[in-house]
């Protein structure tokens, strides 16, 4: 870990030590707005995400996204409910620096925050710190000592031994989201 590195983190410890969680839980059907976090490749294909909000929508819920890509511009412009970040938009110790794009969402209260990260990314969860909302859920970080999600998942990647199909079929997003929703609707 490289000095860089260390003092991010330093400050996200910080920021999470210090952070309140809201003990209210929502069932999965009282839920009205929701926000997805996540990281996306370089390509930037996400059509998982997409393929989620569109079925949220359906829902009748009201969503949106922010993705981070980890790239200096990014190719994608953020829209009305979906936030793009990159590194042009980070400073140095990881923070996120607003747009108008960006406080559009930051001016919404959401029922619900979804973390589709599989490990810390700095930006994003600075982000889903400052974001207003009633729950947080997401898997846990080993990088972090403390959570700052009411709802944590901690999950593993099945063992598919030599199943090569399998194991390319398999999205760990998909998989964070779908037991989050499954929690959320055992909720009585």
């Amino acid at each position: 870990m490289n000095l860089l590195e260390y003092l991010r983190k330093k400050k996200i410890d910080r920021r999470v030590r210090n952070f309140r969680t809201n003990s209210e839980c929502k069932r999965w059907d009282e839920i009205r707005s929701i926000l997805i976090i996540f990281e996306s490749n370089f390509m930037e294909q996400n059509e998982d995400v997409r393929q989620l909000m569109w079925n949220l929508q359906d829902e009748g819920k009201k969503v949106s996204a922010c993705m981070y890509v980890d790239v200096k511009v990014s190719p994608s412009r953020s829209w009305n409910n979906y936030v793009v970040l990159d590194r042009k938009g980070v400073s140095l110790l990881g923070k996120y620096q607003s747009d108008t794009a960006l406080n559009v969402v930051m001016n919404e209260q959401f029922d619900l925050v979804i973390d589709l990260t599989t490990h810390l990314v700095f930006p994003l969860m600075h982000f889903m710190l400052d974001v207003q909302a009633l729950m947080r859920c997401g898997k846990v970080k080993e990088e972090l000592p403390l959570s700052p999600y009411d709802m944590q998942m901690e999950m593993s990647i099945p063992d598919f031994g030599d199943d090569e199909e399998a194991r390319e079929r398999y999205n760990e997003r998909i998989d964070i989201y779908n037991q989050i929703v499954k929690y959320l609707k055992m909720m009585k």
